[in-house]
């Protein structure tokens, strides 16, 4: 008992000494994700290429935002001014209505899931969603591209938590590998610790996923079926979706396993799928976008 107490207080002295953007991966490591998510070049290319990097710095910017603002950061409030001063209409001009009462915490009332409903709201969830919805509909302009405003609403959520589960799914992998370094330190692997920051976010994958158990395999597939409705008759669609199962399957075979993910040889395995999935994305995201016309039409190539 004496030994697991030391490990855990060894370990919260490293996790201390880190900076915090190191914790969560940091805006540059989120946006070039981000980036290389939307464009097959992992730069945005464009006829018109100052609109092309405005709109990639106002998602960036929406992102941000949404799910990792915390405290009272310098460039914070122009991140937010430069939304408002492009065009996104609806959405606050006070950086300080989103502040977490306990910035470091922010997870607690961010990550766990797009559609998550806070019954302790300390960070203004319904105002940071509103942030990234209404920057990729005045991008995007899903109204103009759809057969009907319910259609509309539907595939700007779902392109939302797309770029949301990106987003999280940074994080989950940037935490395993904080993990796996910092247990290379500690005599023991103390996964009740090393959980526990995960256990803030939405899960990687569950055993057992379902509508009320969600993980970010499921909310992933929901959005890809709703914002690409019209190609899942294609071999970009079929491809994507073929290797997306097979490694859900993957994922949450592990989530099963007696114990959960409770050693470093188990993290590694999950890193591993975490790792696999973003490159899924990276790789079928921006085919995908290409064909779709509200992308074409915000960046003409």
């Amino acid at each position: 008992m004496r030994r697991r107490f030391v490990s855990v207080f060894v370990a919260i002295l490293l996790l201390l000494s880190l900076p915090t953007t190191a914790l969560a991966g940091g805006s540059t490591y989120h946006n070039k994700i981000l980036t290389r998510m939307l464009f097959s070049s992992g730069h945005c290319q464009s006829q018109n290429q100052a609109n092309a990097e405005l709109y990639t710095e106002m998602l960036q910017n929406a992102v941000y935002l949404a799910v990792d603002q915390s405290g009272n950061k310098t460039g914070d409030q122009d991140k937010l001014n430069l939304l408002l001063n492009n065009g996104v209409k609806g959405i606050s001009a006070n950086i300080s209505i989103l502040n977490p009462e306990v910035a470091f915490m922010h997870r607690s009332y961010t990550h766990r899931g797009w559609d998550w409903i806070y019954t302790d709201d300390k960070s203004n969830w319904q105002a940071r969603k509103t942030i990234l919805y209404n920057t990729v509909d005045t991008i995007f302009d899903f109204d103009k591209y759809s057969g009907s405003a319910s259609e509309a609403a539907k595939k700007c959520d779902a392109l939302c938590k797309i770029l949301y589960y990106q987003h999280i799914l940074g994080d989950l992998i940037y935490d395993d590998q904080d993990t796996l370094q910092l247990n290379a330190t500690i005599s023991d692997y103390d996964a009740e610790f090393t959980e526990k920051e995960r256990g803030l976010t939405i899960a990687f994958a569950y055993a057992h996923p379902g509508s009320t158990n969600k993980d970010i395999f499921w909310e992933l597939k929901g959005a890809v079926e709703i914002l690409f409705v019209n190609q899942k008759n294609s071999y970009k669609y079929s491809g994507f979706m073929t290797q997306f199962t097979s490694l859900a399957t993957e994922a949450r075979t592990l989530a099963a396993m007696a114990g959960g993910v409770n050693s470093a040889e188990r993290v590694q395995q999950r890193l591993g799928y975490e790792k696999k999935l973003l490159e899924l994305l990276e790789s079928y995201m921006p085919l995908l976008l290409d064909d779709e016309a509200f992308f074409r039409a915000a960046f003409p190539i």
